[in-house]
């Protein structure tokens, strides 16, 4: 059951009305391209746009990766514009989306398909998603955001991102 922490936790990243929280929800590993989300808000020069990275690298465990502490480097320059979760039971994830504000699931992803996106589309949430996989077959007609998975994947991602906080009608569609 989410507690107090989670309500904190949220408070403390979506401290204004008008912030945009980008949730990235996953197992942290380098196929799901959560560099590349970190990438893409380091051209972002907006405070109002945060990023919440829920996930860990070993499904529920809280031990740290090399290529944890290297996200966790990596963000260290976008300040408290990043939030690093942790393992966030399934049940507890409405906690963390911000109450009426907008929020995006972002799933970078290469496999086959996950279901982040699906469920994000579940609870009303724009998304963000790359081509690849089975992504573009499961958002065939929806309102989902698809970026290439390209060499300029970070550009893409902060251009769709800054598109969908300046379009407040596009996120609702």
């Amino acid at each position: 059951m989410p507690g107090p922490a989670d309500a904190a936790l949220r408070a403390s990243l979506a401290s204004a009305p008008e912030d945009f929280v980008v949730l990235f929800c996953g197992r942290l590993e380098p196929d799901k391209g959560i560099h590349k989300l970190l990438e893409a808000m380091e051209n972002i020069h907006d405070p109002r746009i945060k990023l919440l990275i829920v996930g860990s690298p070993f499904f529920g465990r809280t031990q740290q990766s090399p290529f944890l502490r290297k996200l966790e480097q990596q963000a260290e320059t976008l300040g408290d514009r990043v939030r690093f979760t942790g393992y966030v039971p399934n049940d507890s994830m409405p906690e963390l989306l911000p109450p009426g504000g907008p929020c995006l699931r972002a799933h970078l992803g290469g496999g086959s398909a996950g279901l982040v996106a699906v469920e994000a589309m579940g609870c009303g949430r724009p998304v963000l998603a790359t081509r690849s996989g089975g992504m573009p077959e499961y958002l065939d007609g929806s309102q989902a955001v698809l970026v290439d998975r390209d060499g300029n994947v970070a550009g893409q991602l902060s251009f769709a991102i800054r598109m969908l906080y300046e379009h407040p009608d596009l996120r609702a569609r």
